[in-house]
């Protein structure tokens, strides 16, 4: 279950990456992926758990295949 909210999240990612335009800065791309919603059925739908699992896809720790990144860290 873990994994589809992953998915669900990069998916959100990308669905924003490609509504934005090209020279968007860092911070539209964070707030408009921020919020799009991702069905939790495991736990409540709450910014917290949403959020949380944005955040998580940009650690180290998250499958590179599957890594957000909001742009250039110098923007």
């Amino acid at each position: 279950m873990i994994s589809n909210i992953e998915e669900t999240a990069y998916s959100n990612y990308e669905d924003v990456l490609y509504s934005l335009p090209e020279d968007a800065k860092p911070r539209q791309v964070f707030d408009a992926t921020m919020s799009k919603d991702i069905p939790l059925n495991i736990v409540d739908n709450s910014p917290l758990y949403r959020n949380g699992c944005y955040v998580y896809l940009t650690s180290e720790e998250s499958d590179e295949s599957r890594q957000i990144t909001w742009g250039e860290e110098h923007e």
